[in-house]
């Protein structure tokens, strides 16, 4: 029978998916108007809030996703969840795929840009939903191969 709980792939989980979720977006954020002559706007600032609290809770579950088993329900429950957040932190952090930025660079010059790449996010959201449906289908495949397994050791 395989080992159901995995303590230190839980570890490794989490840490490398609070990279890309936490520490990288947070770093950029800081940096990027060192090097640039912008400035945050306060939106920004708020997101910062928002992207430390929901990565690092996509990151939590991701390790307790990757801590349980297969075929054990809580893996199943923590995978779907995580899939969920990933679509929450996605929608936030590229503002539901419209995006805007007006740059005064001197007093008689300004910039506007817009990008709508909505549909591309679309194509996103229902990839990563697919992955949480996948942790759903491998609960109910790998119990039904725990429950065949589990009855002919106790009839042979």
């Amino acid at each position: 029978m395989p080992l159901r709980y995995h303590p230190a792939k839980a570890v490794a989980v989490a840490i490398g998916n609070a990279i890309p979720l936490v520490i990288l977006p947070i770093a950029l954020m800081r940096i990027l108007p060192s090097f640039l002559p912008i400035e945050l706007p306060l939106e920004l600032q708020g997101l910062e809030k928002f992207i430390i609290s929901i990565g690092s809770l996509a990151a939590v579950f991701a390790g307790l996703a990757a801590f349980y088993g297969k075929g054990l329900v809580w893996r199943a429950v923590f995978g779907s969840a995580r899939q969920g957040t990933r679509v929450a932190w996605i929608y936030f952090v590229f503002s539901g795929g419209l995006i805007s930025l007006d740059f005064g660079l001197f007093d008689f010059a300004e910039i506007s840009f817009s990008l709508d790449f909505q549909r591309l996010l679309y194509i996103l959201y229902a990839a990563i939903l697919l992955m949480a449906v996948y942790f759903i289908l491998e609960f109910v495949v790998y119990r039904e191969t725990q429950r065949v397994e589990e009855y002919s050791e106790e009839y042979y």
